[in-house]
């Protein structure tokens, strides 16, 4: 097996080694020489955190594990050891954020940094909000893996107030006699043998203000983004934009000069890269206000000049004159129709963070 810095699909050496302690901390021996060898590894592996592990060598890890040890919780024990703030630079690039779905929208994205086991989506409708764990492998990752992925957002959700996480939904079964053991690692009821792996959230949840974290800044996003592309090689220029103007909007400087900046392309070349896709800055900033105006108007229920606030308009009747020009309706008529005929009259999606709309 060839060595690749940045390959598809992998986990990074900084994770493994946390997991590796975790499992020592538990009284579990992990032979890494054999592992090394048995997967042409070099011994230095660990060493370098720029090092990937493939995500299918640690899927085959795991299972040898969990089978060696007859332990049907190995992914709960383990990840119940991890103090995901002692991981290198994490605290840097996930506690950055205004609000709670800020704060699960840049988990989603930078924690592909560190694994790239999964990730989340964000659905809404008038009833619920989940955030439903979608495996990047589909069967290749076991239930351990998948415990793990979400122990590990449950405990980041902790530190943002986790109040608002109401239930567990888990796809696989359980013995019975474990199921307090889940309880207690989640602190939460667990539904077990749903039609997918997801959190019921608290949809008002989604907008409490994150007082103790640092606002998402032109350099952080910078930086951020180098080091997405680094580990993982992920490189999706119209996805890249409109993750970071939404992050940019509310404080009202948004341009693509001051996006191409944070991509460290020169704006001619960025220009070019969205000429290429068939698409271009203005469409995209405008694709970001309509899906974040919908959702403002339809679940979060802002006034108007908070929306426009939000969406980085400085009088609120350009808004307004903005947003009747892409739905023939002024905002406030848009939401009545919305809740009293239910019209469904868009659906987004986003690399980043999946967003649904719908009835």
């Amino acid at each position: 097996m060839t060595l690749q810095h940045g390959s598809p699909l992998s986990i990074s050496a900084t994770t493994l080694r946390c997991f590796i302690a975790a499992q020592e901390k538990l009284g579990l021996t992990y032979y890494l020489p054999e592992v090394a060898a048995k997967h042409s590894l070099p011994m230095d592996f660990l060493e370098d955190s720029n090092n990937r592990l493939p995500l299918h060598v640690l899927s085959k890890l795991t299972l040898d594990q969990a089978k060696a040890l007859n332990e049907p919780l190995l992914g709960l024990k383990v990840t119940e050891q991890i103090d995901l703030t002692k991981l290198s630079g994490i605290k840097e690039l996930l506690y950055i954020a205004h609000d709670v779905k800020d704060a699960l929208e840049t988990f989603n994205r930078y924690y592909q940094i560190y694994s790239q086991m999964g990730h989340f989506a964000l659905e809404r409708d008038l009833e619920t909000t989940r955030l439903i764990f979608k495996p990047s492998m589909g069967h290749l990752i076991d239930y351990h893996q998948i415990d793990c992925s979400l122990l590990t957002i449950s405990q980041y959700m902790r530190h943002l107030g986790g109040d608002g996480v109401i239930k567990l939904h888990l796809t696989h079964h359980i013995d019975c006699k474990y199921k307090e053991e889940y309880k207690s690692a989640f602190g939460m009821p667990i539904e077990f043998g749903m039609k997918e792996s997801c959190f019921i959230l608290e949809s008002d949840w989604l907008n409490h203000r994150l007082e103790e974290f640092e606002p998402p800044t032109p350099t952080f996003l910078e930086h951020a983004e180098r080091r997405l592309k680094k580990a993982t090689g992920f490189s999706n220029i119209e996805d890249q934009v409109q993750f970071i103007v939404k992050k940019m909007m509310a404080a009202g400087n948004v341009s693509g000069e001051r996006v191409s900046s944070i991509l460290s392309l020169s704006y001619r070349t960025f220009h070019r890269h969205l000429k290429n896709r068939n698409t271009s800055f203005k469409d995209l900033l405008q694709s970001s206000r309509i899906s974040l105006a919908i959702e403002y108007l339809i679940y979060d229920q802002h006034s108007i000049n908070e929306i426009a606030s939000r969406l980085g308009y400085t009088d609120s009747s350009n808004f307004l004159r903005a947003f009747k020009s892409w739905t023939g309706m002024r905002p406030l008529e848009f939401r009545q129709q919305y809740m009293q005929r239910g019209i469904r009259p868009f659906a987004f999606q986003k690399q980043n963070m999946d967003l649904t709309i719908t009835k």
